[in-house]
């Protein structure tokens, strides 16, 4: 593989802001590629429309899923995932790259005196809980009534993201795990993250926290 491929796999997603971690290991990686050793790529998210096909077989090993007892065999590793990664093995620290997608939008459902910092934390045990990556979250989602909320003002500004507010109408059209005798309270945070995400399906449902509930979509496209 040419040197030039080699380079501008090191420097995927750069044009839809994917987030890359481990930016030390690019020159290890590249030197991987050319040399021709075996290279993992793992996507779990993110648009897969950037050329994985044309990567060169057996060279590239292209998995939907992170195989751990498989990744003796290859050298380096590029990971294209909106998940937390497991421990990876000693031989790969140094020789892996890893891309964060903006796949992930985060739908809010509270009440008036919800405060920034427990918005922070509950959003923080959220994602851990559910093993995903908080640095994907692309758009924070709610119901056009808390569009001029403070806490979910300042927690979009603090992370650069939009805040999207929906009309109640639209948001009761999408009520994927509830029946509608509930609170249309606890609707609303499934409803915002399909709807931001463009997607009718949830990844994950919505959890109740003290005051506020928290839903998870995945934008395929990002």
């Amino acid at each position: 593989m040419s040197q030039a491929s080699a380079v501008d796999l090191t420097l995927l997603g750069n044009r839809w802001g994917w987030v890359q971690e481990l930016p030390t290991n690019r020159a290890r990686v590249a030197q991987v590629i050319a040399q021709g050793q075996p290279v993992a790529i793992v996507q779990t998210a993110g648009r897969n429309d950037w050329g994985a096909a044309t990567l060169p077989a057996p060279q590239f090993q292209r998995w939907s899923v992170l195989d751990l007892s498989a990744l003796s065999a290859v050298q380096a590793m590029v990971v294209i995932s909106d998940r937390v990664l497991p421990d990876l093995p000693g031989h790969l620290r140094d020789y892996t790259l890893i891309y964060r997608p903006p796949t992930l939008t985060l739908g809010v459902a509270c009440h008036r005196q919800l405060m920034m910092d427990d918005l922070v934390q509950n959003v923080k045990d959220f994602f851990a809980e559910h093993g995903l990556m908080e640095t994907s979250i692309t758009a924070l989602a709610t119901s056009m009534k808390r569009k001029h909320h403070a806490a979910l003002v300042d927690f979009a500004e603090d992370r650069s993201i939009p805040l999207l507010a929906y009309p109640q109408d639209k948001l009761a059209l999408l009520q994927p795990s509830a029946v509608r005798s509930k609170p249309r309270l606890s609707l609303s945070s499934e409803a915002a993250a399909m709807l931001a995400a463009g997607v009718k399906e949830l990844l994950v449902p919505r959890q109740a926290f003290r005051g506020m509930t928290l839903a998870v979509a995945r934008r395929h496209w990002a």
